[in-house]
């Protein structure tokens, strides 16, 4: 980057960093050096990387060709190819791109293999060597879209290859019994993308750091090692994150125990809960004010869906929704005042904070607010009604698979460019709801639970990140 800022006469350091400019290069020199003598072992070629290297690194043209492979190509890396292609203008490396892209239709097609029966075959026969290329592959089937039937197609048969690579069922409790790569295959398969929260992933990656074997990429597994320094700063970034975590957590016990919320003696008390689920999903977090009101939403909602269920009576409910729809809580006592209290307090509370970041109040699109249910009980009955002969599992299989399309969706306006008119602070937050919802709701119903959450809790929030010392 360097480089090409030079190139175009940009100015990217002030004067007085020459010295800083000239150690980056010196220790890149130290490594390409490194990299040149030491091929074997877990070392690779630096022509692997042929697109990515500085001009004056990409070397002779027989330095680069005497890495071609059969079928003209530079260590199968369409990419290298095609850099050594510009370079050199082999014809071996021309009619391998020229091959690939008629194969491919309009361009590479990463699961081209999948109209290939005699190469389905072989790879089911020989599993064992194709158990990275199919990690790759189940991975990057996570962001699939709606109209991409091939991709569900690969997903299955990289998903029967994976499971062939893992040890039978007496030794899969014993972690010695799996090697690095397995162990990323365990974990792929047992937690969906869309369901990991990305804070305890941070803390899983960090715990592997020291000693793991695993790259997964063009070339084969190599030892992935960090500087103690790089290990040091990301603990210390994740504790402090925890540490404002349980500092916000505490804050909003508080909060439901001043609107009275936490002391309501019926249904389900998630404060925290619901505030690990508005935290820990994506990798970027939302910033603090955005958690707690998201979080506060979540309880004092989980709270009047319980009041709707279970204990409200029905003059109760009545006087309740006349109140919100008319924004005043008179003659409202109990519970019902409670709720109202605390939900009339929070959406003040965001109001302001609107109008002074932004001038103006939010509070005249609230037009209503119903109730929340269970999405699967009220779908199937509806469903079941608008079709009479259907049964109710057929009734809950074209409920999934209608959600599944809209989670396809929203997962294609957030991941994409295609959608501008959506800033990127509101699909943050959409992402953030996506993932902890498959969270709560992937295999069971987490939510509900006393107890299927609080490990996960415990290591997110409270939980010290111990790195044990290497010995030398």
């Amino acid at each position: 980057m360097l480089e090409l800022a030079k190139d175009k006469g940009l100015k990217v350091f002030p004067q007085g960093y020459t010295k800083a400019v000239e150690d980056v290069f010196n220790e890149r020199e130290k490594i390409f050096k490194t990299k040149e003598t030491s091929c074997g072992g877990h070392h690779l070629p630096l022509p692997l990387y042929l697109e990515a290297l500085p001009a004056i690194y990409q070397g002779k043209h027989e330095d680069i060709l005497k890495h071609k492979r059969e079928d003209g190509s530079l260590f199968h890396s369409p990419s290298a190819t095609a850099c050594a292609f510009m370079i050199t203008g082999d014809g071996d490396c021309k009619q391998y791109l020229e091959a690939m892209v008629q194969r491919c239709g309009h361009g590479e097609n990463f699961c081209w293999f999948m109209r290939d029966k005699q190469m389905l075959l072989h790879m089911e026969k020989n599993y064992q060597d194709f158990l990275e290329a199919m990690y790759a592959v189940y991975r990057a089937t996570h962001l699939m879209f709606l109209g991409e039937p091939e991709l569900e197609n690969a997903k299955i048969f990289s998903k029967k290859i994976l499971q062939k690579g893992l040890p039978g069922e007496d030794l899969k409790d014993s972690t010695s019994a799996l090697s690095d790569l397995q162990k990323e295959i365990e974990h792929e398969l047992k937690h969906p993308w869309l369901a990991r929260m990305d804070h305890l992933e941070h803390r899983m990656y960090i715990e592997r750091s020291k000693g793991y074997n695993l790259w997964i990429g063009r070339s084969s597994s190599c030892r992935l090692t960090c500087p103690d320094d790089i290990i040091l700063l990301a603990t210390k970034t994740f504790m402090t994150r925890q540490s404002v975590y349980r500092t916000e957590l505490n804050e909003l016990k508080r909060w439901s125990r001043d609107t009275g919320l936490a002391n309501m003696g019926f249904g389900r008390e998630k404060t925290t809960y619901c505030y690990f689920v508005a935290t820990t999903p994506v990798s970027h977090p939302l910033d603090s004010e955005a958690r707690k009101i998201v979080a506060k939403c979540a309880i004092l909602v989980t709270v009047a869906d319980d009041f709707f269920d279970e204990h409200g009576s029905l003059d109760e409910l009545q006087r309740l929704n006349e109140a919100v729809q008319r924004w005043e809580g008179e003659g409202l006592s109990g519970h019902g005042r409670v709720i109202f209290d605390a939900l009339d307090d929070l959406v003040c509370d965001v109001a302001l904070k609107i109008f002074n970041q932004q001038g103006y109040d939010r509070k005249t699109l609230l037009q209503d607010i119903r109730e929340m249910k269970d999405g699967k009980l009220n779908m199937v009955p509806l469903y079941m009604k608008e079709n009479p002969g259907a049964s109710i599992e057929d009734s809950i299989a074209c409920i999934k698979k209608e959600l599944e399309t809209h989670k396809m969706h929203l997962l294609e306006i957030i991941m994409t460019d295609g959608y501008r008119e959506v800033p990127k602070e509101w699909k943050l937050l959409h992402l953030c709801a996506l993932k902890g919802f498959q969270m709560l709701f992937n295999n069971f119903n987490a939510f509900d639970s006393p107890t299927a959450l609080l490990q996960n809790i415990n290591m997110a929030i409270y939980e010290p990140l111990v790195m044990r010392k290497k010995n030398h």
